[in-house]
């Protein structure tokens, strides 16, 4: 990450030393604000980064709110509701890991530079920064920081659709009652209030566009009557950004919420929209700084907003059959659609069913120049799907229009680093049981095999218990626990047990159907090494805790009559020699199941 750390210190710094309107110290905050936000990139740090960004332009110089505000309350529903939800991950810190991907992709790639400035020239009258980069600071940094701002409705709709889809389907197969969020009056959320319309009077949705119905001439005793509606300002830019009918794209617009409820989803991004251009549009007029007239720059950030899920999901499909963007008709939305769709890493997760099937992308490395854009995801906890990095890269050529910024293309990989994995839940498999036969059978066939190891190893030395019927009742248990516990080992790495000859099977109770059907498998004939470590480690785990609640202390010397042991400490403290003891027990498993008929398969992919 070091190119891009310099890269984005780089960008900062040149504006510092630049002629701007704002203080140029501030930039410097904001820079020293980023380097611990990499450093540590927690909640605490991703506020500063906000903070500092909304000071620079004076944003939150309201009476009766702040932009903050609106972080706070999507921060807060993510980390105390979305646990409810099956599916959530962290929007607050991915928006500022999303802003810095896009400085980052800005300052490397001229390309795109020049597709930005013929947007900003085109669509933004005149530019309120002389310089082009603090245009851009200000335009990517409002579409960046806020496009996930109207998440927390999507979070209310999941919970609401969860719970009533558990309380309705009491019999099995029941129709999905379909339920949504609506709104009583959505003009009070769809309008910005004018108690000063000259603020936005410059604003080129008002001079020129029809729907604003003259607004901008409305006499001083109705200013408090008036009041513009965000959904016709963001069906304006749309009818600028792709040449579509004004009047039919505003219809579209209007009858987007009821088309959300009729197909069951939510568009956070719609709202996000809708949120950002009303909150700046009256914030801005309880404020008399001059950095604050920028209505154009704010609503072609809105719009952009909007297309990172509507582009796709409406404008891509008929009656309109849009292309993927390119970045001459979109530069703004264009980064937003392929930074948000790129940047996983360090997004924390809430979902219940997240939490155990998701891996946990720890980190990234990013790499762009004027031809290519490379991005590694790296996970220390958890195994990527072979096809992670392929349906990233065919989600982003699928919107976008690649080779115009980056004629090399788009490269991304997925590192898992060696020892580590997440569980993987295998719910949707339904797996045959060992019965107690076979656990004993197993059990018995553990204990041989160490006896066995034992002697190989260390010849000279008596054993304490040489065969199985020697064992006392608690660890010929302690076996059988060993045995028991395979199938959860096997699910950690995503395989599964399955009888080798289970056509008889199938005809009785359709087990093996089930499997067939849910996954696609192939036969595990050996573990990799980094499947063998973890689930060693794995292993020492459960036998740490199976010892202790069953009354064993930690002590230097080994006393089986006293239950104490000088192995009940993490693994990476033990010897290689023990660490062997638990890599023996992992290396067994594939030949042990298949002595009593079973094989291990490696889930490769559900089918939904």
């Amino acid at each position: 990450m070091g190119s891009f750390n310099e890269s984005i210190r780089s960008f900062l710094c040149n504006l510092a030393e630049g002629e701007s309107k704002t203080a140029s110290r501030y930039f410097l905050y904001l820079d020293a604000a980023i380097a611990d936000f990499f450093a540590l990139g927690n909640n605490k740090n991703a506020y500063e980064v906000y903070r500092l960004f909304l000071d620079i332009y004076h944003i939150d110089y309201g009476k009766k709110g702040s932009f903050l505000d609106l972080l706070d309350a999507m921060k807060s529903y993510e980390e105390n509701i979305s646990t409810m939800n099956d599916h959530q991950r962290d929007h607050y810190v991915h928006s500022v890991n999303v802003f810095l991907l896009g400085l980052y992709i800005y300052h490397a790639n001229s390309n795109y530079r020049e597709f930005f400035a013929a947007q900003i020239n085109t669509r933004c009258n005149k530019p309120h920064y002389s310089s082009l980069d603090e245009e851009f600071l200000f335009c990517w940094g409002i579409t960046a920081l806020f496009h996930d701002i109207g998440y927390p409705l999507e979070i209310i709709s999941n919970q609401i659709k969860k719970y009533v889809r558990f309380v309705s389907d009491v019999s099995s197969g029941a129709p999905d009652a379909r339920p949504f969020v609506d709104f009583m009056d959505f003009h009070a959320l769809d309008s910005i209030h004018l108690s000063k319309p000259e603020l936005i009077s410059l604003s080129e949705f008002v001079q020129e566009s029809t729907l604003a119905v003259g607004h901008a001439h409305v006499k001083p005793n109705d200013a408090k009557q008036a009041s513009i509606k965000p959904t016709n300002i963001l069906a304006y830019n749309l009818h600028q950004s792709f040449g579509l009918d004004v009047g039919e794209i505003d219809a579209l617009i209007q009858g987007y919420l009821r088309k959300m409820q009729e197909n069951n989803f939510m568009d956070h991004g719609f709202f996000s929209a809708i949120i950002v251009l009303k909150w700046y549009g009256e914030l801005l007029q309880q404020s008399h700084s001059p950095t604050t007239l920028l209505f154009n720059e704010i609503a072609l950030a809105s719009e952009s907003m909007l297309l990172h899920n509507y582009y796709a999901g409406t404008l891509m499909k008929p009656p309109h059959k849009l292309g993927a963007l390119s970045p001459k008709d979109h530069a703004l939305a264009y980064l937003l659609i392929l930074c948000d769709e790129s940047q996983e890493w360090n997004r924390k997760i809430f979902g219940k069913r997240d939490q155990k099937e998701l891996l946990f992308v720890n980190n990234s490395e990013v790499a762009a120049n004027e031809d290519t854009l490379e991005i590694k995801y790296i996970t220390s906890s958890g195994i990527f799907p072979d096809n992670f990095a392929t349906l990233r890269r065919a989600a982003l050529y699928k919107r976008l229009q690649v080779e115009p910024v980056f004629s090399q293309g788009i490269k991304l990989y997925a590192e898992t680093v060696p020892g580590f994995y997440a569980e993987n839940s295998l719910d949707y498999l339904v797996a045959p049981r060992l019965l107690i036969d076979h656990l004993e059978r197993l059990a018995q066939m553990i204990h041989e095999d160490y006896i066995s190891k034992q002697l190989e190893r260390h010849p000279e030395q008596n054993l304490e218990y040489e065969s199985w019927d020697s064992l006392p009742p608690s660890m010929k248990y302690s076996n059988v626990r060993q045995a028991a516990s395979i199938p959860d080992k096997l699910s950690k790495i995503r395989c599964y047990l399955k009888e080798k000859d289970s056509s008889k099977d199938d005809a009785q109770d359709g087990t093996q159907d089930a499997i067939a059907e849910g996954v696609a498998a192939e036969e595990v004939e050996a573990f990799s090494e980094q499947e063998l470590e973890f689930l060693a480690q794995y292993e020492h785990e459960l036998w740490v805790t199976e010892r202790t609640e069953s009354g064993w202390t930690f002590g230097a010397v080994k006393d089986t009559e006293k239950q104490i042991s000088p192995y009940l400490v993490p693994y990476h403290e033990l010897s290689e020699e023990i660490k062997e003891l638990d890599r023996d027990t992992i290396r067994n498993i594939i030949s042990l199941v298949n002595a009593v008929g079973y094989g291990v398969y490696r889930a490769r992919e559900t089918v939904e």
